[in-house]
């Protein structure tokens, strides 16, 4: 599954994540790609039990299109990337543990 989602100036997650230069946290970006899977999956009851890992490789700042791969592991267990949409750059690589 692949799909964008962005990280828009007014997203609550940036007040007060570093003044005057916002950067969106890292749970943050767990929730936003946790809903990405949820809506993809038309699942709204999963339920996240478990970050198995979780790697952040860049700040992810306002304005920022967030594409996201989505790839089922196991029957349980998804692995996220997140990347810059223009630019490619890796954002984080997240590994999901899910059930219904």
């Amino acid at each position: 599954m692949i799909g964008t989602w962005s990280a828009g100036h007014d997203d609550p997650f940036f007040n007060g994540h570093f003044p005057g230069n916002p950067i969106l946290p890292a749970v943050a970006s767990v929730h936003h790609a946790f809903r990405f899977l949820k809506e993809q999956l038309e699942q709204p009851g999963l339920k996240l039990t478990e970050i198995k890992s979780a790697k952040f490789a860049a700040p992810i700042p306002p304005n920022t299109e967030v594409k996201t791969e989505a790839a089922q592991v196991k029957p349980d267990e998804w692995h996220l990337e997140l990347t810059e949409s223009k630019s490619g750059k890796e954002l984080a690589s997240l590994q999901f543990i899910v059930r219904i």
